[in-house]
């Protein structure tokens, strides 16, 4: 495909020092929850990624691996999806292989 530069999962991993360690990982996956039970949490969520060190490479993991769940580098899936058409344009899209994702599991 044009504008996108696939790579291998090892290449990129899931920040493991970000802000959010510690806190209720429900707090960024509020699909697990009925709509609205759970606004309070990704708000704060989104604040704690706001400030978080490692927001960009978060939020370029979730992008590379297609996360369809969840909030990541303050963004939740509509958000991040906007973000790859805006990156596919661009010609700076990274994405993980296809056979990458399935031999890896992510």
């Amino acid at each position: 495909m044009s504008g996108i530069r696939w790579v291998l999962p090892f290449e990129e991993r899931p920040p493991q020092d970000g802000a959010c360690i510690g806190y209720p990982t429900d707090w960024w996956f509020p699909e697990k929850h009925a709509k609205g039970e759970r606004a309070k949490d990704v708000i704060v969520a989104k604040e704690i990624c706001a400030e978080c060190h490692v927001q960009r490479e978060c939020l370029d993991y979730a992008i590379a691996a297609q996360e369809q769940y969840g909030i990541w580098g303050g963004l939740n899936v509509d958000a991040r999806d906007v973000l790859t058409r805006k990156r596919r344009e661009q010609g700076t899209l990274v994405l993980f292989t296809k056979i990458a994702v399935n031999e890896f599991g992510i």
